[in-house]
């Protein structure tokens, strides 16, 4: 089921993603300078552009600081796609689109626990941490109404 749920997640409002938009993957300027560069784009595409917001906000930040920035964070891309020519994106339907991008982001950490040598402590914590943070939004969001039948 798996598939089925990623094609409905990259049918969303179709933009170019990252696919790894994690803390990990980015620098930024230093002394009060707005430079920022993005790295690793192996796996980026066209897809639905919540699943950049959800995954760096599940795997990027702790669940008490995604909690503070969430609706915020929804509500700068709503204005943004809007102001681009997305008028049929509302907050409500980025709302929806971003709980659903939010269950995928399951599939990481469930990834790194088959993937990575457990018996290395920042592998097995980075584990930890993803699948803690990912299930615990899962469940506050109410994502899982999203599982394919």
């Amino acid at each position: 089921k798996l598939a089925t749920h990623l094609s409905g997640v990259g049918a969303q409002h179709r933009t170019f993603v990252h696919g790894d938009f994690r803390l990990d993957n980015m620098f930024f300027g230093g002394n009060g300078e707005e430079r920022f560069v993005a790295v690793d784009w192996q796996i980026s595409g066209r897809g639905g552009g919540l699943y950049d917001i959800a995954y760096f906000l599940c795997a990027s930040v702790s669940t008490e600081v995604r909690r503070e920035i969430e609706e915020a964070a929804l509500a700068e891309y709503t204005e943004i796609v809007r102001a681009m020519g997305a008028r049929d994106c509302d907050l409500q339907e980025c709302r929806r689109q971003y709980r659903n991008a939010m269950l995928a982001c399951l599939i990481v950490p469930v990834y790194v626990c088959g993937a990575l040598d457990l018996g290395n402590e920042r592998g097995r914590r980075l584990a930890e941490v993803g699948r803690e943070r990912a299930l615990t939004a899962i469940a506050e969001l109410n994502a899982a109404e999203f599982l394919p039948e």
